[in-house]
């Protein structure tokens, strides 16, 4: 039996188009890298706060990130008062779900900063995905971190081409 193909839902906004875009009815996946905070700050970026909190005002929201070390993610989660997924797999694995109250009518939305971890964990979910367009990055980001950025804009550049 054939499998149809999950269609790939994602679009680049910013902070403000996705705030306009987000309705009750979402679960939001919020990832942390990126989009929160930059690779690695301690510190949540102020404005990327402060429209998590009004995120959070809009609709249930979740915090996701593929970072091994989940503390400074934990802390995250307890300042913006939702709650981290914990899960020992990965995005863009649909497994993660497992880890994730939810029924078969629940419309998943991705925010992340990133095609192929979290456009492609959309895709899989069945969700949407917004990816910011303005990731957070610091100068302090290490070089893997720089590279895995431009790969990856190349490579989602080419998807929503072809």
């Amino acid at each position: 039996m054939h499998t149809p193909r999950k269609k790939l839902h994602v679009e680049r906004k910013t902070w403000e188009e996705i705030l306009a875009a987000v309705h009750k009815e979402h679960l939001v996946l919020l990832d942390v890298d990126g989009v929160l905070a930059a690779d690695g700050d301690d510190d949540m970026d102020t404005h990327a706060r402060a429209c998590a909190q009004q995120l959070v005002s809009l609709t249930r929201v979740l915090l996701v990130t593929n970072t091994r070390d989940r503390t400074r993610a934990r802390r995250f989660a307890q300042e913006l008062g939702i709650p981290l997924v914990e899960s020992p797999r990965r995005k863009p694995s649909a497994r993660i779900l497992a880890a994730i109250p939810h029924d078969e009518h629940t419309q998943f939305l991705v925010i992340g900063d990133k095609f192929f971890t979290d456009g492609l964990f959309a895709r899989n979910i069945g969700g949407r995905a917004f990816l910011l367009k303005d990731r957070l990055v610091s100068p302090r980001d290490r070089l893997i971190i720089t590279l895995s950025y431009w790969a990856d804009d190349f490579f989602s550049l080419l998807f929503t081409i072809l």
